[in-house]
């Protein structure tokens, strides 16, 4: 508790100093003018007033009070008014669980979710939000690392739910090629859809693909009894959290327009959830007009304009405010890119526990990703970005008082981290940005620009060196990061492949990007030990030579595979897309308002869930 009240109280101050190098930079609005939490903090500024002041101790309290009005209890009811905090429920102030099992454990994984944003944002929230409640009452990771360079979705949830590297899961892209196409690793032909009608015939997802048990597996095994939700927007965000059974497993179909799972899982969904997850449901949401929750705040932390050059106006949804689904060409696809898609995972999440017994522990699992989606079209100093975190954070505070009410404070736990980060836009100067940079950000802001390289490109300069070498049809594609060789290219004896390796890496050296050629199936069974973050050891970690790609094509630092003047991206080995935060709040267990700055490795994920589980 010491150092979250340290950083309370050194928040103000820094908040302050913000604001006015804001100002210099582009001055927008009075003083007076500041949203409530802004304003709350500005005016305490120990530079101008005395803490001690009565006057200002009362605006404090007004305005934590205006900030912790309930919303609605229902888990799928919307409040009524929109209000920045809507938790109002008290933080347990003497924990009494303490022997590792909980009546509810939640395993948060909020996608694209870098360290380095989270260093420089989460003294910016309301007191009263979401993150400021997991640090008072949890301790927060700040610089927790991935050992390898593939920093993808379907990669990074399978190494936190398994405690392992894609060399030892196998989960080793979010795409491969296979049998002439790209498809989705966690893709299986041999399963079919599930929806609220019933079994349909688009293929299904399953775990077929990882090698390695994830923690929902020995939970289930130890616990048979136990319920186990795993809930995403992305099935690759689903599919590892929950394990080879949950109870139920969904996630979002754009084309379908609605929440499906696959027979690999179930072959019926349960009745509770079919009214809340078909078009029926979901329709409503893209009605509503994605506005700014703040629009005075989200303007004074942005470091961009609404419409930045390089924002996407992807299907038509809009490069600047105001955003509507319904309005796109494509709604459901627009959906994904709205804080309502993490809205409504965390409502289904608290219809799963309303529809447990008591008796029975439940993991819930749910993977949060509209920051992904939004973050990539927009960038993540954005204003739609800042939003997302805003209204993130107030769904987590309501999610988090909704849990208190049904289950009480110190009968649930959670952790939550990331899969991987992001990089700026390369149209936001680095001038710009460092400006309000904070000097020994954990995770590393990139501080150069960045640029994207076209796959394209890429693909083309390859096949043009390999019909130099040995002519046509060693190439097949490249489906980043990997350059997949053709059934001709595959058997090409050793000396010929060499050539073929040879010519590659001599052509794509000339590309200022690309950092270094990988062979996929020259590396080790066996890699370097975690310590090791060179360029190498990240690859190494990073492949399965019976899987992917057989060309790893590492970027140099700030490079990221994008299309031109189109949005941004990861994928890169810096620590910008490496190091993400874990916040663990578990009542009896983590202590209560510490901060860990030293880098931990991604193990730490799988190995606090396994605790706060009571796994043996």
């Amino acid at each position: 508790m010491r150092q979250f009240n340290d950083e309370v109280t050194s928040r103000r101050k820094r908040l302050g100093e913000f604001i006015q190098r804001k100002r210099a930079f582009a001055p927008k609005t009075a003083r007076g003018d500041l949203p409530l939490p802004v304003r709350h903090l500005y005016v305490i500024k120990a530079s101008e007033r005395s803490p001690m002041n009565p006057r200002l101790s009362a605006i404090g309290l007004l305005s934590l009070m205006a900030c912790a009005a309930q919303t609605s209890p229902s888990a799928i009811q919307r409040p009524a008014t929109p209000v920045l905090a809507p938790s109002a429920a008290p933080a347990a102030s003497s924990p009494t669980v303490n022997h590792g099992a909980y009546q509810v454990t939640v395993a948060l994984v909020v996608d694209q979710l870098a360290a380095w944003v989270t260093t420089e944002r989460l003294a910016r929230l309301p007191l009263s939000g979401g993150f400021a409640r997991l640090r008072k009452e949890g301790t927060w990771y700040q610089d927790v690392r991935f050992g390898y360079a593939i920093t993808e979705t379907a990669p990074g949830h399978a190494s936190l739910y398994s405690g392992k590297a894609p060399h030892e899961h196998g989960i080793v892209a979010n795409e491969i090629w296979t049998q002439g196409h790209a498809a989705g690793i966690v893709v299986d032909e041999s399963t079919r859809l599930v929806t609220a009608e019933g079994e349909r015939p688009e293929f299904g997802a399953s775990l077929k693909a990882i090698k390695s048990e994830v923690v929902a597996d020995r939970y289930k095994r130890q616990n048979p009894a136990a319920r186990v939700y795993s809930l995403s927007i992305k099935d690759r965000g689903a599919v590892f959290g929950g394990g080879q059974h949950p109870d139920l497993a969904l996630w979002f179909d754009s084309k379908l327009g609605q929440f499906v799972s696959s027979n690999a899982f179930t072959q019926r969904l349960p009745d509770w959830v079919l009214p809340a997850i078909g078009q029926a449901a979901i329709k409503p949401r893209l009605e509503q007009v994605w506005m700014p929750l703040d629009s005075n705040w989200v303007s004074e932390m942005s470091i961009t304009n609404d419409d930045q050059p390089g924002e996407t106006d992807y299907a038509q949804y809009g490069a600047k405010f105001p955003h509507q689904p319904s309005h796109s060409s494509q709604p459901f696809v627009a959906f994904r890119a709205n804080p309502e898609s993490d809205r409504m995972l965390l409502e289904l999440g608290l219809l799963a526990i309303d529809n447990t017994p008591k008796e029975r522990p439940v993991l819930l699992a749910i993977s949060l990703s509209a920051n992904d989606y939004i973050g990539h079209l927009f960038g993540p100093d954005s204003r739609e970005a800042w939003d997302e975190l805003l209204r993130l954070d107030t769904s987590l505070a309501w999610f988090f008082a909704e849990l208190d009410r049904r289950r009480g404070p110190e009968h649930w736990a959670a952790v939550l981290s990331a899969d991987h980060g992001i990089v700026p836009l390369p149209e936001v100067s680095r001038v710009q940005a460092n400006q309000f940079h904070e000097a020994g950000a954990i995770g590393a802001r990139p501080q150069e620009v960045t640029e994207r390289l076209r796959p394209a490109l890429l693909e083309k300069a390859a096949t043009k060196a390999a019909e130099k070498a040995l002519g046509k049809g060693e190439i097949a594609a490249f489906v980043d990061p990997y350059l997949y060789l053709s059934d001709k290219g595959k058997g090409l004896d050793p000396t010929r492949r060499a050539k073929l390796f040879a010519a590659i890496t001599a052509e794509l050296s000339k590309v200022t990007a690309v950092a270094k050629v990988f062979d996929t199936s020259a590396f080790a069974a066996d890699c370097p030990g975690a310590a090791d973050e060179s360029l190498d050891a990240l690859v190494c970690r990073s492949v399965q030579p019976s899987r992917g790609g057989d060309f790893f094509i590492a970027l140099k630092p700030s490079y990221f595979f994008g299309e031109e003047q189109s949005g941004t991206n990861h994928g890169n080995a810096e620590l910008s897309d490496r190091s993400v935060p874990l916040l663990v709040r578990a009542p009896g267990q983590a202590e209560a308002g510490n901060v860990v700055s030293s880098p931990q490795s991604f193990e730490l994920f799988s190995r606090e869930l396994e605790k706060l589980l009571n796994l043996h």
